[in-house]
């Protein structure tokens, strides 16, 4: 089950790469038709419902052995509310994997300096931060972390004037960073794996379970 699932690429990637079968919840209509779209065009089944996941279709509840979300819990305050109704879709035992843009280290800096805007509709989050509220949703942390040693071309200047001489220095810039991010995973994949950091990565990502009803 993916959590904000429009226009995301990662339902065909696990259905042709671990065979799941697939679902998505999202509450933007347009969202849900262009993910139908891409689940068409890459030739794979896969059930997409419009909804909110705060109150979503009963016969969704507890039906799940994995929830994915990505780039959606940051928006929520608190967290762990957002955590606990994305673990409402989880068997007993089931694990969710929630993955979020570091806007604690330099990405974050970086968009704020590109689009406010995009900057402020995220909640700031650590690993550490993430993990506890992960916690706080009843889940036990199977792992927490930071994720990538760089990834600059995370950074958006979306719903800002293109054409605007100082947007239009802002996107240079960070073009000029993603390309540069590009070059430092070139390196790593030459000499070895550079090492991740809150400072400089671009993702923090949460591997939890749901206790069941043994534990």
């Amino acid at each position: 089950m993916a959590l904000g699932c429009g226009t995301s690429i990662w339902l065909p990637y696990f259905v042709r790469e671990f065979g799941f079968k697939v679902s998505g919840v999202d509450y933007s209509e347009i969202g849900c038709r262009q993910e139908k779209q891409i689940l068409q065009q890459a030739e794979v089944e896969g059930e997409i419902v419009c909804a909110d996941f705060f109150n979503p279709p009963a016969y969704l509840l507890e039906k799940s052995d994995y929830v994915y979300s990505f780039g959606v819990a940051e928006h929520f305050t608190p967290t762990e509310d957002c955590l606990s109704a994305f673990a409402s879709f989880l068997k007993p035992g089931g694990t969710m994997i929630t993955m979020i843009p570091n806007m604690t280290g330099a990405v974050g800096r970086l968009q704020k300096f590109a689009s406010r805007s995009v900057y402020d509709i995220h909640v700031l989050l650590t690993d550490k931060a993430l993990q506890a509220a992960h916690q706080k949703a009843g889940l036990e942390i199977v792992s927490c972390h930071y994720l990538l040693s760089t990834g600059f071309g995370l950074v958006n200047t979306s719903g800002l004037n293109q054409s605007a001489p100082l947007v239009k220095i802002k996107n240079q810039i960070v073009k000029t960073l993603g390309r540069l991010s590009v070059l430092a995973w070139f390196m790593e994949n030459k000499i070895g794996r550079f090492p991740v950091v809150r400072s400089f990565s671009p993702f923090v990502f949460c591997v939890a379970r749901k206790p069941s009803v043994h534990d």
